[in-house]
Order: structure tokens, then C-alpha cells, then sequence
């Protein structure tokens, strides 16, 4: 009975393990995913913002004003985000919160 409950012992601590395992590399492939579509959304923005700004500065015929509206767009946006970010942390918080855990 005694060599039955350590085997017993063993194996869970090894299915536990196995578990622990399984959770990390799941972890590990969300994460690389998560910034695999970060950089290409980075790069959209970044060839997004330089067209934007060729096709201005051939409406404003300027060499450099399409450039100067784009980054004031980009800035005050960044700057709305920041201004902004306790109340989108806690709405994405809060729709989490609601979507993943059964009341």
C-alpha cells in the first residue's frame, strides 16, 4: 500500500509537470504569435504613414507638409491613447473578465 501511494505521488507530480510544460509552450506560441502580428502591424502603420504623407505632399505641393500632418495625426493620437489608457485598460479588463470567467 505503501510503495502504491508513493508510485501514486510520483506520477502526479509527474502529470503536473507534463501539465506545466504543455501551459508554457502554449504560453510561449501565443506570445511569438501575438508579436509576429504586432511587428507586421507596425510595419503596416510605419508604409501606411509614409503614403499618406507622399500622397499630401503632392496635394499640398510641398516636399515636406504631407510629412508634418501625418506625424501631427500620429501624435495627437498617441497622445489620446495615453490620455485615455486607465479607461481602455479597464473596458479590455472588464470585457475579459466577463468573456472568460463563468459566474
Amino acid at each position: 500500500m505503501k510503495e502504491e501511494l508513493i508510485k501514486y505521488i510520483e506520477l502526479k507530480i509527474r502529470y503536473y509537470r507534463f501539465e506545466a510544460v504543455e501551459k508554457i509552450g502554449d504560453l510561449r506560441a501565443k506570445l511569438l504569435v501575438d508579436i509576429l502580428i504586432l511587428f507586421l502591424f507596425a510595419c503596416l502603420l510605419l508604409f501606411l504613414g509614409f503614403t499618406t504623407a507622399v500622397v499630401l505632399n503632392a496635394v499640398f505641393d510641398s516636399t515636406y507638409l504631407g510629412y508634418v500632418v501625418v506625424t501631427l495625426v500620429l501624435l495627437f493620437s498617441v497622445l489620446i491613447l495615453v490620455w485615455k489608457r486607465k479607461t481602455i485598460i479597464s473596458k479590455i479588463n472588464q470585457n475579459y473578465l466577463e468573456n472568460n470567467i463563468p459566474s
